[in-house]
């Protein structure tokens, strides 16, 4: 990204503000400034990395950011209307990018104005920030980003096509489907991770991913490829938060898989043509496993996933995580705290343990006890079954439900 572009937000076929405070030239057209005050250029932005057109008019303000009196003299001189944004916060819709939020707005049968007011809400206060008890921060869009976020989710994004390998997120699939695409026959395990998959997911790649999501309803409703383009991002923009995937977003998981499903198609390649039918691949969304039923799995795989991740802007791998087990046996099948024991799918030690601490904190008041409860009972009869569940957790947190310590 240039240099000196940080504060500002390139959108759609946006102008945008650029701080220029050693640009010894004068300004032309509108906007001249006093001495003293720090100079901005309104720069048409084409796409989303363009640089500055030294032809574009110029703006001033005497703080951080150029004034708005300033920005609306600028954008008279705009032509064809722009979505103007200073810190974040929308100040102006013009008429091309206007049609985009009216056209996200009769798609997601909602009002016009309260797309704006999620416009507005998406980079300043539409977010409740707080960290869980393990320190990961969670962002959790409010009021009218949250009514958008679900609509979003509901209208568009279960309407794409979902790649066979994803199971996190996707309805109908879970953290069982994923175990049972490997267990309980794996012979080999190779088990990798995302680094921190949402917020390294950039808002570009996105973007990228909603435009070919929305390709085959623009075709059929007759929109062209430039109004795609900025509704692909206009969307984006509204469903992340600092340019990355929000945490705790309703539509995180779905986005995630939306812009991995080159990827997965790619590693299923990989896996079919370097271990043949035996080859098993599935992601649990930053989870990723690959298995074989016949024989030990070359160690050469990690170097090709490494290199599908990078190669397709999905951040990069956590070493930390990798676990390579060529001949996995006993407790070494484990595929996201789920093995299977021989009778059925079941839950490693570790996780009964974190079960159990957990309903341990709901009787000390911590959370919503009944609430945490009916979780964990949820929980139990998705692995196990209603015939298997462990009898003592099981018993400890129906107690709980029933409001007795």
């Amino acid at each position: 990204m240039p240099p000196g572009r940080g504060f500002a937000t390139p959108f759609l076929d946006a102008w945008t503000a650029v701080p220029c405070p050693n640009d010894p030239r004068e300004p032309e057209g509108p906007g001249a400034w006093t001495a003293g005050e720090r100079r901005w250029q309104l720069v048409a932005v084409d796409d989303f990395w363009a640089w500055p057109r030294p032809d574009a008019p110029w703006i001033a303000g005497g703080g951080p950011e150029p004034g708005t009196g300033s920005v609306a003299r600028c954008l008279a001189a705009a032509p064809g209307g722009a979505a103007f944004f200073l810190g974040g916060r929308m100040t102006h819709v013009g008429v091309h990018d206007r049609a985009a939020l009216e056209l996200l707005a009769d798609w997601l049968d909602l009002d016009a104005q309260l797309v704006r007011e999620a416009v507005q809400l998406c980079s300043d206060g539409g977010y409740l920030r707080r960290r869980t008890s393990a320190g990961r921060a969670l962002q959790v869009p409010q009021g009218v980003l949250y009514t958008l976020h679900a609509r979003a989710l509901e209208r568009v994004l279960r309407c794409a096509p979902i790649s066979s390998a994803a199971h996190g997120g996707v309805p109908g699939r879970s953290i069982v489907s994923h175990a049972a695409t490997h267990l309980p026959h794996a012979r080999g395990l190779l088990k990798m991770d995302l680094a921190q998959a949402y917020t390294n997911l950039p808002l570009e790649v996105v973007s990228r991913s909603l435009r070919r999501c929305l390709r085959p309803i623009c075709r059929e409703m007759l929109v062209d490829a430039p109004t795609r383009k900025r509704l692909a991002l206009l969307l984006g923009r509204l469903l992340t938060v600092d340019g990355h995937l929000p945490t705790g977003g309703p539509c995180s998981a779905a986005l995630l898989n939306l812009a991995c499903a080159d990827f997965d198609r790619a590693l299923e390649r990989i896996v079919a043509q370097r271990l043949g039918k035996d080859g098993r691949y599935s992601r649990y969304l930053d989870d990723l496993v690959v298995s074989t039923r016949g024989f030990d799995l070359p160690r050469s795989l990690i170097e090709a996933i490494e290199n599908a991740v990078y190669g397709f802007d999905l951040g990069k791998p956590n070493p930390a995580k990798t676990r390579f087990l060529p001949s996995a046996w006993g407790t070494d099948r484990e595929i996201t705290g789920i093995v299977h024991d021989g009778l059925g799918f079941a839950l490693s030690g570790p996780r009964l343990e974190k079960l159990t601490a957990r309903l341990d904190a709901a009787r000390s008041g911590k959370g919503n006890p009944r609430a945490i409860a009916r979780g964990v009972l949820n929980f139990l009869g998705l692995v196990y079954g209603v015939d298997r569940l462990p009898a003592s957790l099981a018993a400890d947190a129906r107690a709980l439900l029933r409001g007795r310590p």
